[in-house]
């Protein structure tokens, strides 16, 4: 199958993982890049301070608009999986 177009971040929060589109939906900045606080599943923006639940995608701040898209990951066997659904 073919990869997203998008990179995708994945985050570990309350033991379990969580996956989102690694674009910030203001200004395109990666939020992998940003400030993580696990206990709450929260990243802040590095660029302008959005954020974002990473489990649900919500916009908890912005200037960001929009909320994240989110993907299903688990992990199996000691390897990471991320679901990413084909447009058909």
């Amino acid at each position: 199958p073919d990869s997203p177009e998008d990179p995708i971040a994945v985050f570990r929060t309350g033991g379990r993982f969580c996956a989102v589109r690694d674009v910030c939906p203001h200004a395109g900045f990666s939020l992998a890049d940003g400030e993580f606080d696990a206990e709450a599943g929260v990243v802040t923006c590095p660029e302008h301070g959005s954020r974002f639940q990473v489990c649900s995608g919500e916009r908890l701040r912005g200037p960001a608009d929009y909320p994240l898209k989110t993907y299903p990951a688990f992990a199996e066997n000691e390897e990471l999986w991320v679901e990413i659904e084909q447009d058909a």
